[in-house]
């Protein structure tokens, strides 16, 4: 898991950022799985294509394709 405010790669279980102090999934900066760059509004990744996780945004995990889908 990577933070998304600054993309340092972080433990899937943290719950703060020791890089930045910032709660990884806060951030629109970077891609959680990947670490790649992304924009405010972005809600795939260019890079894997994979969707983008955002704490303020109602996600719930997909079925049988571990998509994020919007609660």
């Amino acid at each position: 898991m990577h933070c998304r405010t600054c993309g340092a790669a972080l433990n899937p279980k943290a719950e703060i950022c020791v890089s930045c102090g910032v709660r990884p999934l806060n951030g629109t900066n970077f891609y959680q799985e990947c670490g790649a760059p992304t924009k405010e509004n972005q809600e795939i990744c260019t890079s894997c294509g994979s969707r983008l996780l955002n704490v303020n945004q109602g996600y719930v995990f997909g079925s049988s394709a571990d998509l994020v889908y919007p609660a």
